[in-house]
């Protein structure tokens, strides 16, 4: 990633769309808790077709859509399960 996170990214281009949480809502179909969830770094991986919605909803260029879904989907990598370990008996 290039080091801006998914939530203030979200948050500029709804700034810079002047509109509020309630406005991305009713646009996107997504609902106005889960947009700050998503602002605020609490859901830091939504599902694609969620962040395809607010990127349609704020008319976003191609590159900044792209910036939008892959911030998304850097957000929702795991680390590495390590190996299981037995339970005592």
């Amino acid at each position: 990633m290039d080091g801006t996170d998914l939530g203030a990214l979200l948050r500029r281009h709804r700034q810079e769309a002047d509109l509020t949480l309630e406005d991305l809502a009713g646009a996107s179909g997504v609902s106005d808790r889960g947009i700050g969830d998503i602002e605020r770094g609490v859901s830091r991986g939504p599902q694609h077709r969620t962040v395809v919605a607010l990127a349609d909803a704020l008319a976003l260029a191609d590159v900044d859509r792209e910036r939008l879904l892959r911030a998304a989907r850097d957000g929702r990598r795991r680390a590495p399960v390590g190996e299981p370990h037995a339970l005592p008996l």
